[in-house]
């Protein structure tokens, strides 16, 4: 929400202070999903999404309500995720930070939701962290902006707002258990790298202007 007290007064170049705005955290969200390349399939979420540990919406602190930066409040859904995709990098360049995920989730009054989250991933070890033969774990920071679409009414406010979040990926492969046991470092790299990585996602939403 754009207000007189958000615009500089003065001449483009010439300010020297920072912008007014306001912050508030909102929600988290939590998913996970195998990437193999640069596709990425989100899993669904088992049981009640409102628990600790589960996929999808909830409020750290168990909060039904939280105020908005402008003063309303607000109720705080939960939602259980059923599917979903996205991208690690892009086609013509696999290994940038770029990252996308459409999710089909629903919320807990049993309405509908789509939720996209746009933004970047930054490993350790750099964006070609996920493409070494031989790694078997990953971790690292992202960043994204969330939107929403959804008919609830309880929920409408999630539409009409993109909410920003700072967040966490880790990851980890392996070899299957009908893999051999018997290789050498060679065929050992080839097989592990044919297998899926296993990431989870976490990340704290906010709302700001």
């Amino acid at each position: 929400m754009m207000t007189p007290a958000t615009v500089s007064a003065l001449p483009f170049g010439e300010r020297t202070d920072l912008l007014a705005k306001h912050m508030r955290y909102g929600l988290s969200l939590e998913f996970q999903g195998e990437a193999t390349g640069i596709h990425l399939i989100v899993t669904p979420g088992p049981g009640d999404a409102t628990k600790p540990g589960s996929p999808g919406f909830r409020h750290l602190f168990d909060e039904k309500l939280v105020t908005m930066p402008e003063g309303g409040r607000v109720d705080i859904p939960a939602c259980q995720i059923l599917s979903g995709r996205g991208q690690l990098g892009t086609a013509k360049d696999p290994r940038c930070a770029s990252f996308v995920v459409d999710m089909n989730t629903v919320l807990d009054d049993g309405k509908p939701m789509n939720l996209t989250c746009r933004g970047v991933v930054t490993l350790r070890g750099g964006s070609s962290a996920l493409r070494s033969p031989s790694a078997t774990v990953s971790s690292g920071h992202a960043f994204v902006a969330t939107t929403c679409e959804t008919v609830s009414a309880t929920y409408r406010w999630i539409t009409r707002r993109e909410l920003f979040g700072v967040g966490a990926v880790r990851g980890t492969r392996s070899l299957a258990e009908a893999d051999p046991t018997t290789l050498t470092k060679k065929e050992h790299e080839v097989l592990l790298s044919g297998k899926p990585w296993r990431l989870h996602f976490s990340f704290d939403l906010y709302a700001a202007f």
